[in-house]
């Protein structure tokens, strides 16, 4: 795994375990209940029974996948359900 250094600072800023690492890093699929964090928008998701793998992506780079969607896309889309349920207009921001 040639990005194998990456994947594991994602995984552990994120808040997985070291040994879920370990066994993802030996191909294993692992289900994560509990809460996941985003380094983008640092932000805390608690998630429940979510399936994490490290698989190869399209450009073929060993990546970190959730719910077998990209991890940045299923933060994004979780993001985006978060600010759904408290009623914020996306295209607006947040004004406080």
């Amino acid at each position: 795994m040639e990005n194998a250094k990456e994947n594991i600072e994602e995984l552990q800023s994120m808040g997985v375990e070291n040994n879920n690492i370990r066994q993802l890093l030996t191909g294993k699929e692992i289900t994560y209940t509990g809460n996941l964090y985003d380094r983008e928008r640092r932000k805390s998701y608690p998630v429940k029974n979510v399936k994490i793998d490290i698989a190869k992506s399209r450009n073929g780079i060993t990546t970190i996948w959730m719910n077998d969607t990209h991890f940045k896309t299923f933060f994004r889309e979780l993001w985006n359900k978060l600010q759904k349920v408290l009623g914020l207009d996306i295209g607006k921001g947040l004004h406080i």
